[in-house]
Parts: C-alpha cells; structure tokens; sequence
C-alpha cells in the first residue's frame, strides 16, 4: 500500500497511504476505527477523497482531507464546534473552514488557513494559552494578526509549536507558560 504515516494511540492503529487511502484496525470502544464493528482487521477508512493528514487520539480520529477537517469516532463535540454530539462511525466533516495544514489532538485543534493564518479551537478543559485567553471554547478563533505562518503541531501536553515562513518556531503552553507566544512574544528557537 505504500504508508506514508501512521499512528498508534492506545488501541487503534491509523495508516495514510501515498495515495491518501486511510486504513485503521485495533479495538473499536470509542468508535475511532471509521466503521461500525468491536475489533477491526486491517481495513479501509471510507474518507470522501484523499487525506493530507491524520490526527489520533484516545477518543477520536481527525483528517485533513482537500482542505476540510474531517473526523470520526468518540467526542468530536469536545473539540470540534460543527461536529455532532453522539459518536459518529463513519468520517463526518467537523469544521467548514479551508485549511492548507492543520494539527489536532485530545481537546484541541490548530490550523492554518490558505491565507497563512493561524487559528485555534478547542473545549474549556485545555490549559493551553494559545487556545484559552479571550476566547469562548469551542469558537474558532484567528490567533494575532501575522499571515505567514507555514505548519503546526499540537501535542496531548497542551503545549503547541508553529513555524513561520523565515524558518523560527514558536512555542506556547506548558508549564508557567514559559515559552514565546505564538504571534506575540519572541520566537524561542531558529530553524538552522
């Protein structure tokens, strides 16, 4: 099948192929397997088209599929602001914004839209700053004002990394928030 990503979380197994075929298998308990069955064997996810991205968690699985966010699984409502509230087997667009590159995990989603602009949503329970100061859980909401941002990365610790056009990563969240804001403060590592 020619994988070019996969991921493991907890009892589920994600593969995207370089075609964008996405295949799943493990145990189905919280419905993240992309069909209705208990225990899944290595089958195929029935996405609408080609997927750019995954994202997994414990909960539920999230893709990039020609610039929609996508999702499947348990508790999309947590994270997601148009997604349905019961679980949902089969993928089920989740935000109707165009994304260029995007990144979710556990309660929370960062994109970056065709224009370069970085965005965030997520649910009340995060601790991450970049997603919680003056923002209502669960609204997209446009972080500063830059349009040059290139990639994201959320992780399960709440602590987010963006990249822009020059090359410098920023960071936000963790522990005392002791890393720049993204947008905002001053960038903490430069791209060699």
């Amino acid at each position: 099948y020619g994988v070019r990503e996969a991921h493991h979380v907890g009892t589920v197994t994600n593969a995207v192929t370089f075609d964008g075929e996405v295949f799943s298998w493990g145990n189905n308990r919280y419905k993240n397997l992309g069909r209705e069955v208990n225990t899944g064997y290595f089958a195929k996810v029935n996405v609408p088209a080609a997927t750019h991205k995954i994202f997994v968690d414990v909960f539920r699985t999230s893709a990039l599929i020609d610039g929609q966010m996508w999702g499947w699984g348990n508790r999309l409502l947590t994270p997601y602001p148009d997604a349905p509230e019961e679980a949902v087997y089969e993928p089920v667009q989740v935000l109707t914004k165009e994304w260029k590159t995007a990144s979710a995990i556990d309660i929370y989603m960062l994109g970056i839209d065709e224009m370069g602009q970085l965005w965030s949503v997520g649910s009340e329970y995060t601790s991450n700053e970049l997603v919680r100061p003056g923002t209502t859980p669960k609204i997209l909401t446009q972080v500063g004002e830059r349009s040059d941002w290139v990639e994201v990365c959320a992780t399960p610790a709440s602590v987010s990394f963006a990249l822009d056009k020059d090359g410098a990563l920023w960071v936000t969240g963790g522990e005392d928030e002791q890393y720049g804001l993204m947008g905002l403060g001053e960038t903490v590592l430069e791209a060699q």
